[in-house]
């Protein structure tokens, strides 16, 4: 092996040729099945594989596959040994154009391998599921791309222990949703919400928020240290430092039993995943530690009025509705656990409870496609910024049009049961998938519903249980915490004036009583004032620039006066300070980053992640008057006769206000489209 390490610092041919040498020799004298059998083979059929490369001899590639297989054949299986030469005939098939069939066969066996890093699994299972969608269509992919999502928590959690910025990679992004669409295709609406809502806003735990693992380990120390201990088997770090060969070692008795153990105690690490992930999302109910029960999401979420996922995939495009008849005799894991039924019981109970329920209502929208909303977004934000202004207000038209015939009319006939899309405005939620959330749902609906967003199902969740607690008197803000925080950043440098904010900031304290308002102005409004104020205040308003960052959306912000940056990362780590009403009064707030649109990475969902309840933002940049006239026309309505507000109807009062500007400006679409309501 020294000649190896040589020709590895030095890529020297001749070094690589003296390792085959050896290698071959080892082979020849180890005895067939032995331990150092299977790791000399792997070991030949790598170098033999790094001289393919080198050279182009295809006789060393048929070689390294044969080594491959042989060593398969010895090796101990699901070991980390048998991983890795699993792993490198996987790589030496691909040079060879291996049929695509044992590729896939041969990557799910890699991906369901316990002891195998859970990065490299993932990798294997995605590619197997897109191939296998490629070859045979979506249905035979559902089940190979849902296994791929399972793991992304474990990622997430590892990330938080070892301490990477961004465990879940950008190659992730779309797999979840693309996982969706195949379960939608195989017939199972319901698996499709429980792989969407638990694979998408992952990144918000470890990259903004004080991650679950943190918030966990202050309640349940002795729990995140088990889970450590689970998750380790799985860290890539181990794997990575191994690389492609294999130690030889002797097959006595200690070796076998060493063996035996290792994978027997990884095993049971691996296993025991799933038991303590559970347990701890019983604790966080908000955390990102397993996959959403379809019966829990069913039995909460709409309770309220529909929610309408919007599915847009390669796979296909599809509308999943939840209506509040579907919240009627659930039951959910944690019910059968107070009921003592668990292991494959609980497994079986659920699936019976899954197979005998009302599942979501599939609305296929043949007028979607992902290449279609992928045009219509680039176009729709190019728009926004560099055309001229009677070109601007064609687009949106345009686009609202186009929104209108393929998502919303659809949706709304499912939700009439009729062709007719006249009467009363309903409540409901729309949770939209990749670039379709930068896209105005709510405006083409406006007609038809009372419109508000989320970013993920379980987030509609846990505020609404948050929002229920505080009205059963658990925590609620004290008399001083229900003030407003009123915030103008005034005249900043290199910026154009807001100047209706200084108009719609002296309306908004006429209403408010003053001592329920804190009013930061001009150089008031420091980034270290408006830190200290924000967690002392259950309302807040923001009437300022905004600042689009393409390169690291996290530092995406409100411009304060002093030209420091407010940023999506600094508003999703405020302490949960049981805020109840935000208003960003400043230029797409809302719009989430394209590049990752599954993570939803917006200064209103920050806000949302952080426990507000109620947020108004602008999806697209709108006019400083047009935002006066709508915040005045609102809090006209949210203040009451005390000069109190009381933000629960917001997304209503938001609705009129929004019509109000729309009646006014008719041929000015930018004027009342940008304004949307995300929560509860």
């Amino acid at each position: 092996m020294e000649d190896y390490a040589k020709y590895q610092a030095t890529d020297s041919p001749a070094k690589l040729d003296s390792a085959i040498g050896y290698l071959e020799g080892a082979v020849r004298q180890a005895r067939d099945g032995s331990a150092r059998s299977y790791a000399y083979r792997n070991n030949l059929g790598v170098a033999l594989l790094d001289r393919h490369a080198l050279a182009g001899n295809h006789g060393d590639l048929n070689r390294a596959i044969e080594q491959f297989r042989q060593s398969r054949k010895a090796n101990p299986g699901d070991h980390p040994d048998g991983a890795r030469t699993l792993a490198n005939l996987i790589d030496a098939l691909v040079a060879n154009s291996a049929p695509q069939r044992e590729l896939i066969a041969l990557r799910e066996e890699f991906g369901r391998m316990k002891t195998a890093p859970v990065p490299a699994r993932l990798d294997a299972l995605r590619e197997a599921g897109y191939a296998r969608a490629e070859s045979g269509g979506p249905r035979g992919a559902f089940e190979t791309l849902a296994d791929a999502v399972e793991l992304l928590p474990r990622m997430v959690w590892w990330g938080a222990r070892a301490g990477v910025a961004d465990p879940v990679a950008t190659d992730t992004s779309g797999l979840a949703t693309d996982a969706a669409a195949c379960a939608i295709a195989a017939g199972k609406p319901e698996r499709a919400l429980e792989v969407l809502d638990g694979g998408r806003g992952l990144g918000w735990d470890q990259s903004l928020k004080r991650s679950d693992r943190d918030e966990l380990k202050v309640i349940k120390p002795q729990l995140v240290k088990r889970l450590d201990q689970a998750v380790t088997v799985m860290d890539p770090v181990a794997a990575v430092s191994g690389g492609r060969m294999i130690r030889p070692r002797g097959w006595g008795l200690f070796g076998r039993l060493r063996d035996v153990w290792t994978f027997r105690r990884t095993s049971r690490l691996a296993d025991a995943w799933d038991a303590l992930a559970a347990r701890a999302q019983q604790l966080l109910p908000g955390a990102a530690l397993t996959l959403p029960q379809y019966v829990t999401l069913a039995r909460h979420v709409a309770a309220e009025g529909p929610v309408i996922t919007v599915v847009v995939s390669r796979f296909g495009c599809h509308a999943l509705i939840l209506r509040p008849d579907h919240t009627k005799a659930q039951i959910s894991r944690s019910d059968l656990e107070k009921l003592g039924i668990g292991g494959s019981d609980q497994e079986k109970v659920l699936e019976e409870r899954r197979s005998g329920q009302e599942k979501p209502q599939v609305i296929r929208l043949p007028g979607l496609s992902l290449e279609a909303v992928r045009d219509r977004a680039r176009r729709y934000l190019a728009a926004l910024d560099d055309v001229a202004d009677t070109d601007r207000e064609h687009t949106i038209r345009e686009t609202l049009d186009w929104l209108q015939g393929s998502v919303t009319d659809p949706v709304v006939r499912a939700l009439h049961g009729s062709s007719s899309l006249q009467g009363v405005a309903t409540r409901l939620w729309w949770c939209p998938t990749g670039l379709l959330a930068a896209l105005p749902l709510h405006a083409a609906a406006i007609d038809e519903a009372v419109s508000s967003y989320t970013p993920t199902l379980q987030v509609l969740v846990g505020a609404r249980q948050e929002r229920d607690r505080r009205r059963r008197g658990a925590g609620a803000p004290t008399s001083r915490e229900r003030r407003l925080l009123l915030i103008t950043a005034g005249e900043t440098p290199g910026r154009e004036n807001l100047l209706a904010a200084a108009r719609t900031r002296e309306h908004i304290e006429n209403l408010v009583a003053r001592r329920r308002l804190t009013s930061l102005d001009g150089s008031e409004a420091s980034l270290a004032s408006v830190k200290r104020e924000l967690v002392r205040h259950a309302w807040v308003h923001f009437d300022c620039h905004g600042v689009q960052n393409v390169d690291q959306p996290y530092k995406t912000g409100l411009l304060l006066h002093d030209r420091t940056l407010l940023t999506v990362a600094d508003l999703a780590r405020l302490p949960d300070s049981r805020s109840d009403f935000a208003f960003l009064a400043a230029c797409v707030s809302a719009l989430p980053d394209t590049r990752m649109p599954d993570e939803m990475i917006s200064l209103t969902s920050a806000l949302q992640y952080s426990g507000y309840l109620h947020v108004i933002g602008t999806l697209s940049p709108a006019s400083d008057r047009a935002t006066e006239r709508v915040a005045r026309a609102l809090y006209e309505a949210l203040v009451s006769d005390k000069g109190e507000l009381i933000p629960e109807d917001s997304a209503s009062l938001l609705h009129r206000a929004v019509g109000e500007e729309r009646e006014k400006r008719p041929d000015h679409p930018s004027a009342w489209v940008p304004f949307m309501h995300v929560g509860v």
